[in-house]
């Protein structure tokens, strides 16, 4: 978006006329027709992006990097549109700049050291560029600096521990680059005005500094896929009381998950998944009533005792929760019948690979925003729900690997959005409902091991994105359904270890399918 502004003062001033005419011919690309009036009919503090102080151009929105002649400048954006090339070392001859975005632009090369020339910068955006090289030392020279943001480029190399010097700044984004390295000790450990610092996605290791830890003001951290190792300090609840973010997945890190944590009175997220956590998942989280997320799968924690898995009830307290992600642990115990009581908002539940006894609570059906159901892996017994069939928005449900049995729900046709089942590896017996037709955008049906048994349902075809169907080691008899042929979108099939007869149509043999596992049945099929 270009804005017009007025200027205070008509003075004309060849030299800044000059330098904004002299970048016009190198704009491959002007969408909106903005440089059109960019002439001499015009005072230049009337063309459209520029905007002017009492005599001079302060801002700039549509520029070239002959700006550099613009000593005058205060405000530079550029982001959003299609220039190339590298940051000229001219760029540092703006020392009134107290803003720059360049976010968004295919610009390469390295940031130029010079820029630590403009030191009363107290915006740097760089986002989402093609800049490689170190961050320069020469940042660390803004002593007005309040957001900086280098996201979604290639620097390399370690984080400046100049950057402690930014006294004032709040903001600091470095995720999605190629850094390595430990954080330096230095780094924000006195800045008591600093908000936001996100290193996602980068190759820092070492521990992290205890400095980050007790700024009291921190709301937003996050240092995800990294290799830092270490443990979270048990008092971060009283040392980080303003925390909102706390993304910490995909790491090194060990030792129990704090207590103290349920101080933090006003998080929303909390993701820790993936590391090497031990010990019990706190009851104490279930505390926090603006808790929205809590991921905390591919860890090692444990509940050995039955108290210890009190700590789902204690979930039914968080009203906003929207994830709840504990897979992947060392959980053990019997599944809870107050999960039914979880926040209506729920959409993401997942249980996977524990250790979790009992069977899935009919109350499940009140949770209806949920769009993943995974409770694969587990050690569950009982039948499936027909309440499920009440989870209008539900995507994915995998029931996968348990001891469920009993029959296949009618019910199940009312889920509409759903796009993968996956029941193999369990007890299920009984014929498949005919309303599995109504599941139109389903793509992959897995119901491998089962007892299922009956003739395939001719609605099968209404399943016309179908991609995926495993129906083999079952007790399925009957002829080969003639509503296969309609299923075009179909990839792999698997019906072996069933009891069909007759021949397998033509049709099957002309489709194209990537895997077609037919052979072995106990059938006259050949």
């Amino acid at each position: 978006h270009l804005s017009r502004f007025s200027p205070l003062k008509s003075t004309t001033n060849e030299t800044d006329e000059s330098a904004l005419l002299s970048f016009k011919p190198f704009i491959s690309r002007d969408p909106l027709g903005i440089l059109a009036s960019w002439n001499g009919s015009l005072h230049y503090c009337l063309w459209p992006g520029i905007k002017c102080g009492r005599r001079h151009p302060t801002r700039v929105r549509y520029p070239h990097l002959y700006i550099s002649n613009l000593t005058f400048l205060q405000e530079l954006r550029l982001s959003g549109n299609y220039f190339t090339g590298i940051i000229p070392e001219e760029l540092g001859k703006l020392s009134r700049l107290r803003s720059i975005n360049l976010s968004v632009n295919p610009l390469g090369g390295s940031i130029p050291s010079t820029i630590g020339n403009c030191t009363r910068l107290q915006y740097i955006g760089m986002r989402r560029n093609n800049l490689h090289d170190r961050v320069p030392s020469s940042l660390g020279l803004f002593r007005e600096l309040v957001y900086l943001v280098l996201t979604s480029n290639s620097l390399i190399g370690n984080i400046p521990g100049s950057l402690g010097n930014l006294t004032k700044l709040q903001l600091l984004r470095l995720d999605v680059n190629n850094l390595s390295g430990p954080v330096p000790a230095s780094l924000l450990g006195q800045l008591q005005a600093f908000r936001t610092i996100c290193l996602n996605e980068n190759n820092l290791s070492s521990e992290i500094p205890r400095s980050l830890y007790n700024i009291s003001s921190m709301e937003i951290f996050q240092l995800a896929y990294n290799q830092f190792s270490g443990s979270i300090p048990s008092d971060i609840g009283t040392s980080l009381p303003n925390l909102d973010s706390l993304l910490l997945f995909v790491n090194q890190l060990e030792g129990p998950i704090p207590n103290s944590i349920s101080n933090c009175s006003k998080l929303t997220m909390l993701e820790v998944g993936f590391n090497e956590f031990t010990g019990p998942i706190p009851s104490s989280i279930g505390s926090l009533q603006n808790l929205q997320i809590f991921a905390a799968s591919g860890n090692l924690l444990e509940a050995t005792t039955p108290n210890q898995l009190d700590f789902i009830k204690s979930f039914t307290n968080c009203t906003n929760l929207l994830v709840l992600d504990i897979g992947g642990n060392q959980l053990q115990g019997y599944l809870p019948n107050s999960i039914g009581n979880f926040s209506s908002n729920l959409y993401i539940f997942s249980l996977r690979s524990n250790p979790i006894t009992g069977s899935i609570p009919f109350s499940i059906g009140k949770l209806v925003a949920l769009s993943r159901i995974e409770l694969d892996n587990m050690l569950l017994t009982g039948t499936l729900p027909p309440e499920i069939g009440q989870l209008s928005r539900l995507e994915l449900l995998d029931l996968s690997n348990n001891s469920i049995s009993g029959i296949f729900p009618s019910t199940f046709g009312n889920l509409t959005r759903l796009t993968a089942m996956d029941f193999s590896h369990n007890y299920l017996n009984g014929s498949l409902p005919l309303e599995i037709g109504n599941l139109k955008i389903l793509q992959q049906i897995i119901l491998s091991n089962n007892n299922l048994s009956g003739e395939i349902p001719s609605t099968i075809d209404g399943c016309q994105i179908l991609q995926t169907l495993y129906l083999d080691r079952n007790m399925f008899w009957g002829s080969f359904p003639c509503s296969f042929g309609n299923m075009k979108a179909l990839q792999e099939l698997n019906l072996s270890h069933n009891s069909f007869s007759g021949q397998v149509p033509q049709f099957i043999d002309q489709m194209e399918l990537q895997h077609l596992e037919k052979e072995y049945s106990k059938t006259s099929v050949q």
